[in-house]
């Protein structure tokens, strides 16, 4: 615990936890949520000194770890799951980034920015393509090879936690806290609810149809329709974190509404 904190301290604490998180499969996995939390504290206690290069390349990079099909295949699910909800945090601590805050409740834009129209395509791309492999080259694996139906169903799996990740940042109940003002956080959920969180429903409800189209009607090669108990345990849990995407989205557009 001493050592963590730290090693927090230290210059290169940033670049030594994402060569962690990028380090071959034989390190522990509590090591590689450690650094996950090393990394969340390092860039939310140094944003404001980050150029905006850096930021948008902190980004990638965590985003391409997020869909590397080795990464998720050889990394807890936990481990995932933190990583995720890392790349939520840092979108929203920087979703005002070089615009003005708004100041009032009735001064929310008209249309997403930049950034915010970033985060909504990746997230899109997740979950309706069956490649990824233009969400950015290189730092990920893959080396530009076709995605096989298995890592297009991880893609879809990933976009949809992220989305929960997303979705659950930006209710100001349910946020983590990032050294902001509750004001900072409410700003966010007004914007997010009124820019993206639609948009998100959308694409989680056409993704729950695609999902339960194609665990129905697109048996595995070579097998028969009536498929395995493992095939229906996966198509099960499939529809389920896509389920629990729409069910968050409706819970914060319930709250977004009320609030």
């Amino acid at each position: 615990e001493a050592y963590l904190l730290h090693f927090r301290t230290q210059p290169y604490a940033q670049q030594v936890a994402l060569k962690v998180l990028a380090a071959t499969p034989s390190l522990r996995p509590t090591t590689k949520f450690n650094a996950l939390n090393v990394l969340r504290d390092v860039l939310l206690k140094n944003w404001e000194n980050l150029p905006a290069p850096a930021r948008s390349a902190v980004r990638m990079q965590l985003f391409r770890m997020a869909v590397d099909p080795a990464f998720v295949k050889s990394t807890e699910r936990f481990v995932v799951k933190q990583l995720l909800q890392l790349i939520a945090v840092v979108y929203k601590r920087a979703w005002f980034d070089g615009l003005p805050l708004p100041t009032g409740d009735r001064d929310v834009a008209t249309r997403p920015s930049a950034l915010q129209s970033e985060l909504l395509q990746r997230i899109e791309r997740l979950l309706t393509t069956t490649d990824v492999a233009g969400s950015g080259s290189g730092g990920g694996g893959g080396g530009g090879a076709p995605s096989s139906p298995s890592s297009s169903l991880d893609h879809r799996l990933t976009g949809a936690e992220l989305a929960t990740m997303i979705v659950q940042e930006f209710a100001t109940s349910r946020s983590v806290a990032i050294g902001l003002s509750l004001d900072f956080h409410r700003r966010c959920c007004l914007n997010f609810g009124t820019l993206s969180l639609l948009g998100l429903f959308r694409l989680a409800s056409n993704a729950l149809a695609d999902t339960v189209r194609s665990s129905t009607l697109s048996p595995p090669a070579g097998r028969s329709s009536s498929g395995t108990s493992a095939d229906a345990a996966a198509a099960a849990q499939r529809q389920q974190i896509v389920m629990n995407l729409l069910k968050v989205s409706a819970e914060r557009a319930s709250e977004w509404v009320g609030g």
